[in-house]
């Protein structure tokens, strides 16, 4: 798959199926006709309300809404800050966005089988040394996720209106309660002083580097050996279920 930091894959594909011109695009994000090759070659990297207005305005399906932000977060994971890449770069997407539809999410309670979601005050709450997250929601929490999704132990955390990740609001966040991750996975995790966040994996030793994958969050840097107890709990992310800005 061809991973591009704005989904440029996708739009070209869109722009010659509505017979939509770049000058258009240009039209519609407010831009000149010379920032679109900035787009193109991905120094400019457009924002999430830029991205949804491109999506409504090429009038993406369901398909290829999920296609077009899978490509982009894989993507922007795999651009270091400061550091220009190829545009395009052929890689296997590391996890699955998908657009958040009617009816993924249930109130219920009694069934073992669909995902426990919580909200971002209860995972502040969670003590890991005391239960597996995925019991601590389902005694905690009577909402679950009904969205097919592959793993073990699934949880879900659901955004609220302000959250920290730079996320859209209403965005669910699927991981696996019970598995080590590895290094490049997305994941979500506490540090102590830091609270709870999204970022990239990459164990370098002693050194642990976490990736912002979002603008406006920084890279952190962590040395095992100077704080041994700052992680709290940490996570994969299997999934993103993205909510589609109005």
């Amino acid at each position: 798959m061809d991973l591009h930091v704005n989904g440029w894959s996708t739009i070209a594909e869109f722009l010659e199926l509505r017979k939509k011109t770049q000058s258009d695009l240009a039209v519609l994000l407010d831009i000149s006709p010379a920032a679109i090759s900035q787009v193109k070659s991905g120094r400019y990297l457009l924002s999430p309300g830029q991205l949804a207005a491109i999506a409504e305005f090429l009038e993406f399906d369901a398909t290829a809404v999920d296609r077009f932000y899978t490509e982009l977060f894989n993507a922007r994971l795999l651009v270091r800050r400061g550091v220009h890449e190829p545009t395009f770069t052929t890689a296997r997407p590391r996890f699955k966005v998908e657009m958040n539809r009617e009816g993924s999410v249930a109130d219920f309670c009694g069934s073992p089988g669909p995902v426990p979601v919580g909200r971002l005050g209860q995972f502040e709450s969670y003590e890991p040394a005391l239960e597996p997250v995925d019991e601590y929601l389902r005694r905690n929490s009577v909402e679950r996720y009904q969205g097919e999704c592959r793993g073990n132990h699934l949880c879900v955390l659901r955004l609220e209106t302000a959250n920290p990740f730079g996320l859209f609001p209403g965005t669910l966040v699927i991981f696996e309660g019970r598995r080590f991750a590895a290094a490049g996975d997305l994941v979500l995790l506490r540090l102590d002083g830091a609270g709870i966040m999204i970022r990239e994996y990459v164990p370098e030793g002693e050194l642990v580097l976490l990736r912002a994958i979002t603008p406006g969050n920084e890279d952190l840097r962590w040395r095992r050996r100077e704080h041994p107890g700052a992680l709290r709990w940490m996570y994969p992310v299997v999934e993103l279920v993205l909510k589609m800005p109005r």
